[in-house]
């Protein structure tokens, strides 16, 4: 239109500062900041203002060019020019010197989705490419630490400045989020607490950092600032903006709550309001708006009300919620702490009162503390206070004592239950992760396991299902059997083959750690005092657990017989790499070897783990040749007995539900399990799955009470494959081979238990798995009649009759020996017995100590001695803390500054 006087381009990012004549020749700039192309309708709103301004805008519509006009009118205000006729004149020259296509709705998605989702996808491809590296890493704390900080920081590079269009700020969260679900476990064990400290420094140093920046920015050139463009309406918006953003999050929240229900864990409606209210902004959006802060491209009033909005909604969230999100969490009762913790708190204040006594009466005798006060000692360590916690005075829980009756009288069952479960699952989860910091289980399987018990602490009031929990991490094993008919392919068969390798190493690590660790928990049911039907229940679970994975091993090696072993070659010797470890950290200790051979000798051995676990080994099948040569009962045949023995032996194959023995028949040999499951019947109680390598079964040729008669019986679980070794060749091997016959018959000691339970003494105490250790140093006999032999640490009788001097008491076949220095006499040739080399009692706590002798992670230690306190202890705890009460009310105050009784 003719009102147009001239028009004029910029370049991409040019400062924009030009004015023109308007209306009455007032000067005005015009600065359209945003452009929408839509038809040669009215594509934009525009404003003129009569004061001058400075203007700095960027066009949306074209990446290169911004256009802005300049116009003039006649001074005569009968005859302005409209804003419709200027926005119609931008448009056309807008149209003419652009080349490129306009923003548009897809424009603006595809911008978005770039940012928001491309940055958090390149962050975890550089989560990927970092844990591939801290793998590598072995003992090296500071190369580590930087790996991650070089991670870090060329994660924010690349996005930012590789014309990558990404967001460097999401890019770097989920590179964190990434880390630390999976890049965690990467990290050595050893170099894990280093890298956490030095992480835990600097983000304590860049957040505090961040915020003072802001503060500073914020009042120096915003609040403060005479030439600040923030006005009384911007703080009244402020406030509308943070009502607006709460609303907005519930919204969100709760229009997802059937989807949070179905992942992850179930979460409650009050939760929701938890977790919409506690919504906190902090480092993370100031340092977005930092960025836009610092960013020429947008106009000072944007950049100002960005860093102004995010510095309002952070500490909004932090004075209003998260000053107030603890009172809703009360008010809502979503930690409401049960009755029942009240008993468990005070009956470990009471420990600490008697471990602090006891400890004060050892300090006591020495010469240089002769002359300390000691009531001045015990106000200042706190003991009247601790005592005062404890319950001083509880006249109730005192008649509960006399009278033998539970200190947990008149708490609920579900209360009991619910605090024993989730303080046995806290000991579990610790387990799970000193296996893995002790370098018996992957970190894969660790993290797997812990997020197991995660799922069940997130609500201990419902009974416990770990194995389905640890179950659906799994693959499916038709996948697995689908994958494995691809195994022999050129190509894909090698990343079939590699797949199901790692999975099922995975898997079996996974599932045989849960194993050890619920042994190791279940070792907690001796000396539990009367609360210990609810304990039962709560390990009856674990129990349960523990069988279903038992079943899926054996599973494993009725499918993948070929990986199985692979995988058990690999697993025995990451154990044995872990030995080593632990030898040369000993001898270091004990001055043996000097630092620099140390350090020559560890790199030796942390190079063979890492070529371990890049070593893909063969799938070789197992064969009745590889168990004679390779098991432990066979090591003791001489060359010649097995070529005997491999000579003789006889393939056969049975159906599911054939009997390879049935108690009280013929005994037709041994029988070697190549392929498949059978299931020993020992009683009509006890039932032992055996699989692929198992011997079948060597207690039916020890017990000679059976004259060669089956004292189990054995049946095939699924189609199993078997070498039988028979009769006619073993009884002159037994009688030949002295260290065959031995090994034989501590093999079958566990049978024997299970058999004659009566008769076994202390021997019923150890586990299956424990027999076998507890056996192993001791020493194996077989005596004349009239010869003399002593038990000084008990012993078991095979066979033959033992008598004691002087009495008319005397030790048949498949007893347990007490221990006692007395001889006994044997009554006939060919007595068979095993001598212990330790009390049985010494050896259950060597074994428990050794479980906890290299325990490192705090949070196991804290919930093992804690568990123990209450689970173990908690009668004997407060028996001696009422003992010393009532003296201390009958002897007058400071009965806690004399040394204890001596039963104690």
């Amino acid at each position: 239109p003719s009102s147009v006087q001239c028009s004029k381009f910029f370049s991409w990012q040019d400062q924009v500062s030009l004015s023109g004549q308007f209306f009455s020749g007032s000067v005005s700039r015009l600065s359209f900041s945003t452009v929408r192309m839509t038809s040669l309708g009215p594509p934009l709103s525009c404003s003129a203002q009569s004061s001058a301004q400075l203007i700095q805008s960027r066009s949306s519509l074209s990446s290169k060019n911004l256009a802005l006009l300049f116009v003039s009118t006649p001074s005569s205000k009968e005859n302005p020019c409209s804003m419709m006729e200027l926005a119609w004149s931008f448009t056309l020259s807008l149209l003419k010197s652009s080349r490129k296509k306009g923003a548009s709705v897809v424009g603006v998605l595809t911008s978005f989705t770039t940012l928001s989702i491309g940055g958090p996808i390149f962050g975890c491809i550089m989560g990927v490419l970092a844990a591939l590296w801290l793998q590598r890493i072995i003992r090296d704390e500071v190369l580590s630490a930087t790996v991650m900080f070089v991670a870090t920081y060329m994660t924010f590079f690349c996005a930012e400045n590789l014309d990558l269009h990404l967001s460097g700020i999401l890019a770097v969260v989920a590179l964190g989020l990434f880390m630390s679900a999976f890049g965690r476990i990467k990290i050595y064990p050893e170099s894990e607490h280093a890298v956490h400290v030095v992480w835990g420094f600097l983000q304590y140093s860049l957040e505090t950092l961040v915020f003072l920046l802001t503060g500073i920015i914020i009042g120096y050139e915003i609040i403060f600032s005479p030439a600040s463009t923030i006005t009384g309406s911007d703080w009244f918006r402020l406030i509308v903006f943070y009502i607006c953003m709460i609303a907005v999050r519930y919204v969100m929240i709760f229009a997802f709550w059937p989807w949070l229900n179905k992942i992850g864990y179930p979460i409650s409606k009050n939760e929701m309001y938890v977790i919409g209210w506690g919504g906190l902004r902090g480092a993370l959006g100031l340092c977005l708006a930092l960025l836009i802060k610092t960013d020429k491209d947008f106009t000072p009033r944007l950049r100002e009300l960005a860093l102004f909005y995010m510095a309002g909604m952070a500490t909004l969230t932090l004075v209003v919620n998260g000053t107030t999100c603890g009172h809703l969490v009360n008010y809502l009762g979503i930690v409401k702490a049960p009755p029942i913790k009240g008993r468990v708190m005070k009956t470990v204040i009471k420990q600490l009162v008697l471990e602090t006594d006891d400890k004060q009466h050892d300090i006591a005798k020495e010469r240089l503390l002769g002359l300390a006060d000691w009531n001045r000692v015990r106000e200042l360590v706190g003991l009247p206070e601790l005592i005062t916690a404890a319950g001083r005075g509880d006249e109730r829980a005192a008649a509960d004592l006399r009278h033998r009756r539970s200190s947990y009288q008149g708490f609920s069952e579900s209360d009991v239950l619910t605090e024993g479960r989730y303080r046995l699952l806290r000991v579990l989860k610790g387990i799970c992760w000193e296996k893995y910091e002790a370098g018996e289980c992957s970190g894969d399987a660790a993290k797997l396991l812990a997020e197991t018990c995660d799922r069940a602490l997130d609500n201990p009031a419902a009974s416990t299902d770990i194995w389905r929990d640890l179950y659906e991490g799994f693959t499916d094993l038709r996948t697995i059997k689908f994958l494995l008919k691809f195994h022999s392919f050129p190509v894909v068969g090698t990343l079939a083959r590699r797949y199901i390798s790692n999975h099922l190493a995975f898997v079996y690590d996974a599932v045989s750690t849960l194993l050890v660790a619920v042994d190791e928990v279940r070792e907690l049911e001796e000396g539990v005092p009367v609360q210990s039907q609810y304990m039962k229940t709560v390990l009856d679970e674990f129990a349960s657990a523990r069988r279903q994975a038992e079943d899926y091993l054996l599973s494993l090696g009725e499918s993948f017989p070929q990986v199985i072993r692979a995988i058990h070659s690999r697993r025995a010797a990451s154990i044995l790499l872990q030995h080593q470890r632990q030898t040369l950290a000993t001898m270091l200790a004990h001055g043996n070897i000097e630092a620099k051979e140390y350090a020559k000798l560890r790199e030796e051995v942390d190079n063979r783990t890492v070529a371990l676990n890049q070593l893909e080994l063969p799938w070789d099948p197992l064969t009745f040749t590889d168990v004679l040569f390779q098991f432990p009962l066979f090591h003791c045949l001489e060359r010649d007995e097995l070529s005997a023995v491999m000579g003789v032996s006889k393939e056969k194959t049975f159906q599911p539900g054939d009997q390879l023995c049935a108690k009280g028949q013929r005994l037709e040999g041994l029988f070697v399990i190549t392929r498949g499951t059978v299931t020993e019947r020992v009683s009509s109680s006890v039932s032992y799955q055996r699989s692929i390598g198992a011997v079948i079964s060597s207690v039916n040729l020890v017990d000679p009470s059976t004259s060669r008669l089956a004292a189990i019986s054995v049946v095939a679980r699924t189609e199993v494959i078997a070498n039988l070794i028979p009769l006619a060749t073993l009884e002159p091997l037994l009688r030949k081979n002295k260290r065959f016959r031995e090994a034989l018959f501590k093999q079958a000691l566990s049978y024997l238990i299970q058999i004659f339970p009566s008769t076994a003494g202390d021997l019923a105490k150890l586990e299956e798995h424990a027999v076998g250790e507890f056996v192993a140093t001791a020493t194996f006999r077989v005596i004349n009649e009239g010869e003399r032999l002593a038990f000084p640490n008990g012993g078991f009788v095979y066979s033959g009759s033992l008598a004691v001097p002087n009495s008319e008491r005397t030790l048949g076949e498949n007893f347990y020996a007490k221990p006692s220095d007395k001889e006994l006499v044997s009554q006939q040739a060919g007595t068979t017995v095993l001598v212990f080399s330790k009390r049985i009692d010494v050896f259950l706590k060597e074994h428990a100590h050794h479980h906890g002798e290299h325990h490192h992670h705090e949070s196991a230690k804290v919930s093992r001695k804690t568990s123990a306190l209450v689970l173990e202890h908690e009668r004997t705890v407060e028996g001696e803390f009422q003992r010393r009460m009532i003296e201390e009310k009958s002897k007058g105050p400071g009965i806690f500054l004399h040394p204890p009784p001596a039963q104690h």
